[in-house]
């Protein structure tokens, strides 16, 4: 599917008759998120493709940047 957001990890191929609300609640994740994820779907679903791959998920993590390890501390109590 066309204009998938970037940071997308998980991937669903769309069958025949789905529905984006099925879809979403079949990943355990909302149909905001969905519609944000796969915006060329519209807020209607009217531009779901089948045979065509939507994204289901994003890793949270995916802006992390760490840029040296070893600036990386661990504490009882901190993070610095």
């Amino acid at each position: 599917m066309p204009k998938i957001i970037s940071d997308c990890d998980e991937f669903h191929l769309v069958e025949e008759d789905e529905i984006c609300a099925t879809i979403a609640n079949d990943y355990g994740i909302t149909l905001d998120d969905f519609l944000k994820w796969n915006p060329v779907v519209g807020e209607k679903c009217d531009g779901l493709w089948k045979d065509a791959y939507v994204c289901v998920g994003v890793t949270v993590l995916s802006n992390f940047c760490l840029t040296n390890q070893s600036d990386l501390v661990l504490s009882d109590s901190f993070v610095t």
